[in-house]
């Protein structure tokens, strides 16, 4: 029955206002947490929840997106630190343990979380106002409702046989990238199989990164590449809802991704003294600051409060800082190491989602090419061609190898820069694609953007591209070098970039120069998480972090080796109309992106 319904019921009743309170409570999730739960705020005061923060919103939006969906409810929180994401969880699982009698179980990372987790917990039982069942028994660690079903366990990630012997409906992980190493991967096992996938069964993993660890990172990977949100807003700016774009269903996790940047908090702020103070204070911002204002449109304030905790509370050391308070989720994974690239300049990167889909003839005769959105589409489109600009194309092309650590193959990855526009990177084409499938869309995608200049690796499976691209693309647009042939003793012409000890390392070195010079603009939010990983070894050797992949960052070197030798003279082409359209004869569409 209707909460209408209900009220209309109760009408003229002496309890009226209190009943059409637990009413609106059972119906209205954000009304009952708001109202009917206490919390302890920084300043150590125990009052009513009050208005959800924007961050807390948006982890409730998501939680009613699966309920209303009748689907189970999987959502993984990157957080910055202390964002009340924690006490909201505890809230939910409370009351979905009250009103529905389910079993519910938190993990923290150590026993002083777990207590005061438990306390949290504790804390809205004791103070909570509407109708609620007695407590069978309440010690540190479990609470257990006595006339009905219902119990709320908090273990720690060290218990690797946590969960076992329950079958809980419920399951709350917090900081999960701070379980113990060796006992992480266990213990989720074991957790993960004691729950059912059935509608209205909920797992919400969240933490503040540490580094790219074994567990969280590789989750929060696999939801926040294949699976998009994408959030609706009032006329005043309020986020009202959410809508959900799964782009990988074959390599997606199930979990929805909510990124949590600290700058959504409205307490980080910190006031100047006085206006001289701010104007002193402006005057020196660095590169980084002037980034986020004109990324994020942040005031000076948030700016003040960033200076001070990164002074104050992370030893005034960036990489500290960017982890426990991070502005974007690449930012937030610091691995141990050092990197190859200029982090701050990759922080300053335009990163923006790009249309993914396909791009196909539109008309056999006069080889039109049309972009289709798909989101099982390889392309990833950020910009549409301009007639006559110049574009260069690099590639990296599959050898199918695992990563140490890692979960899937390489990729064969495609590249676009528009030289026209300091090599702003406006296309990638990738996934997990072999040499003899790769050259058609490769083909397509050239020819799409004016008739490409192609630079492809030559090494391994890349050979088998080069050879084919020889064949059926002009050949004044394939990059070739000069090599000797010792068996010929004469040089050869041929196509594509040899990568070997002897090049590899004056390769990374103009990577690097041109991300330290901004000499290049990257919109692939996945180039340039590979850049961020790409690390100083113990032995001196820079290569991708274990569980991390190169193919963009090699496809990224081909792309900058083409800008270098890009032949003068060479006009681009047009290959007439680019709008979407209906293929009449040939269609291309590739796979998964």
């Amino acid at each position: 029955m209707s909460y209408k319904k209900q009220l209309k019921k109760v009408a003229g009743a002496k309890d009226r206002q209190a009943k059409a309170d637990a009413l609106l409570s059972h119906h209205d999730p954000k009304h009952h947490l708001e109202n009917h739960f206490k919390i302890k705020d920084k300043d150590g005061r125990v009052r009513w929840f009050g208005e959800l923060k924007s961050a807390q919103n948006r982890l409730l939006l998501l939680f009613q997106y699966c309920w209303e969906n009748e689907l189970p409810v999987r959502i993984i929180v990157l957080k910055a630190r202390k964002e009340g994401i924690s006490t909201q969880v505890e809230a939910l699982l409370l009351r979905e343990t009250i009103s529905r009698g389910i079993d519910g179980i938190v993990i923290a990372h150590d026993k002083e979380t777990a207590k005061y987790i438990f306390s949290i917990c504790d804390r809205f039982y004791q103070h909570y106002d509407l109708d609620k069942p007695p407590l069978e028994r309440a010690n540190v660690g479990e609470l257990k409702f006595a006339e009905q079903e219902g119990y709320i366990a908090v273990q720690t990630a060290n218990n690797k046989t946590a969960g076992t012997g329950m079958t809980p409906q419920f399951i709350h992980c917090s900081e999960v990238a701070k379980w113990a190493k060796e006992k992480a991967t266990e213990t989720a096992v074991s957790l993960f199989q004691s729950i059912g996938d059935s509608k209205h069964t909920t797992v919400i993993l969240e933490s503040t990164a540490y580094g790219l660890d074994p567990l969280f990172f590789p989750h929060w990977q696999d939801a926040s590449e294949n699976c998009r949100l994408d959030w609706k807003h009032s006329v005043e700016g309020q986020v009202t809802g959410v809508s959900v774009d799964v782009t990988n269903p074959e390599a997606w996790n199930g979990y929805l991704p909510l990124f949590i940047p600290w700058f959504e908090d409205p307490d980080y702020v910190r006031p100047f003294p006085d206006e001289a103070d701010r104007i002193r204070f402006e005057q020196v911002l660095s590169a980084y600051d002037h980034f986020l204002i004109d990324q994020f449109g942040l005031t000076l304030e948030q700016l003040n409060w960033r200076h001070y905790t990164k002074k104050h509370k992370c030893g005034n050391d960036e990489n500290e800082m960017k982890q426990e308070y991070p502005a974007t989720p690449q930012e937030a994974f610091i691995s141990s190491g050092r990197p190859r690239f200029d982090i701050e300049s990759l922080d300053r990167m335009p990163i923006e989602p790009g249309r993914i889909g396909m791009l196909r003839r539109l008309d056999s005769f006069s080889r039109s090419i049309g972009f289709d959105e798909d989101p099982q589409g390889w392309f990833e489109l950020f910009e549409e061609p301009v007639p006559g600009h110049e574009y260069i194309i690099g590639v990296d092309v599959a050898e199918g190898k695992l990563p140490e650590g890692g979960r899937r193959p390489d990729a064969s990855v495609a590249i676009v820069l528009d030289r026209s526009r300091g090599c702003k990177q406006v296309c990638t084409l990738s996934g997990q694609i072999s040499e003899e499938v790769m050259v058609a869309p490769l083909i397509l995608l050239a020819e799409y953007f004016n008739g490409a200049y192609i630079v492809c690796e030559r090494n391994s499976t890349g050979k088998h591209v080069c050879i084919q691209l020889n064949k059926q693309y002009p050949k004044n647009r394939l990059f070739r070098k000069n090599s000797w042939d010792e068996k010929r003793k004469s040089n050869s012409r041929e196509v594509g970039w040899l990568t070997s000890h002897g090049t590899r390392p004056s390769l990374i070195s103009r990577i690097a120069s041109y991300i330290h010079t901004s000499s290049v603009k990257l919109q692939d939010a996945k180039t340039v998480d590979e850049c961020r990983a790409f690390h100083f070894t113990n032995g001196g050797r820079v290569e991708a972090s274990p569980g991390k992949h190169d193919d963009h960052v090699m496809a990224l070197g081909m792309a900058i080796i083409g800008n270098e030798s890009y032949p003068d003279g060479l006009q681009p082409f047009s290959l007439g109309n680019r709008s979407a359209g209906t293929a009449r004869q040939t269609s291309y569409r590739f796979g998964v992106h």
